[in-house]
């Protein structure tokens, strides 16, 4: 019982290891591309909900069918708050945490698309299962546009 007990530890502290990683790996390329866009408040890109805003800086807008989001710096972040804080209600906190992970693979493609055109769809796709992100970005970062 106690082995059993150990390993579970274990893997929850190497779980919990890499995802710090990824996060200062993600966070980290977030923070230069903000800076090499001019972006004020860069350092932004080290908060988590803050990072939000920053992705929304450097989209700097999106468009759903005709419907063109104003603000998109203030509308994702405000998005995953309202997803966050709404996700334990039954039904409708499944539906807006479905409906913010698809505005998420959204405005993760059109920045791909501005970095780099020819990829981002299988970014895009990649995108879907969450830890090739910060790997991307670190790939990202480095191309100047």
């Amino acid at each position: 019982m106690l082995c059993i007990f150990t390993s579970v530890v274990i893997l929850f502290v190497l779980f919990f290891l890499v995802d710090i990683i990824l996060y200062f790996i993600f966070a980290y390329a977030l923070f230069v591309m903000a800076k090499d866009k001019n972006i004020d408040n860069f350092w932004m890109a080290w908060i988590p909900i803050l990072q939000l805003y920053i992705l929304g800086r450097l989209v700097e807008s999106i468009k759903i069918l005709d419907y063109e989001i104003p603000r998109i710096e203030l509308a994702f972040p405000l998005f995953g708050v309202v997803a966050i804080i709404l996700n334990k209600v039954p039904i409708l906190g499944m539906i807006l945490s479905l409906l913010y992970f698809i505005f998420t693979l959204i405005v993760l493609n059109k920045l791909y698309k501005i970095y780099d055109e020819d990829k981002a769809t299988v970014f895009t796709i990649l995108s879907i299962f969450g830890f090739p992100v910060p790997f991307i970005f670190m790939y990202l970062k480095d191309i100047k546009n």
